[in-house]
């Protein structure tokens, strides 16, 4: 995860050519990593602590994003992972927040309020989870 920066970098596993550059837009990323498939985002997500978000679409082509949010959160329970959806389904939504989602969004939503809203909150949790893991050090030293 970066440091307190603005400089915010994204990963986007959606299969959605125009969902993805919706997402770019808004989100205000200064890097963004891309993948559409599961197999494909495997690479990226070997240290996901590297991102300050990751946007997930629900449906991809080989899995969903409960497949992406395990095995993300078995390597970082501190990333922010935003579940984004064609499905605008509440029962989805309160599913994808219980297996570790932080945030959700349905595609009819994708704007740029929605996104910086979202954005907003990613920022928020970024600079605690920094707070937090620099009182850890200094405890430790």
């Amino acid at each position: 995860m970066n440091d307190l920066k603005d400089n915010l970098t994204c990963l986007i596993i959606d299969d959605s050519v125009e969902d993805v550059k919706l997402i770019c837009k808004y989100a205000q990323c200064d890097q963004v990593d891309t993948a559409p498939t599961i197999k494909e985002s495997i690479p990226f997500l070997i240290n996901p602590i590297l991102y300050d978000v990751i946007f997930i679409d629900h449906n991809l082509p080989d899995g969903d994003s409960f497949d992406l949010i395990k095995l993300i959160r078995e390597k970082s329970t501190i990333v922010p992972i935003v579940v984004v959806t064609g499905l605008a389904d509440y029962n989805l939504a309160i599913q994808t927040l219980r297996a570790g989602a932080s945030g959700f969004l349905a595609k009819a939503e994708l704007n740029g309020h929605t996104l910086q809203e979202v954005m907003k909150t990613v920022s928020e949790e970024r600079k605690n989870v920094h707070r937090t893991l620099l009182k850890l050090t200094e405890i430790e030293n």
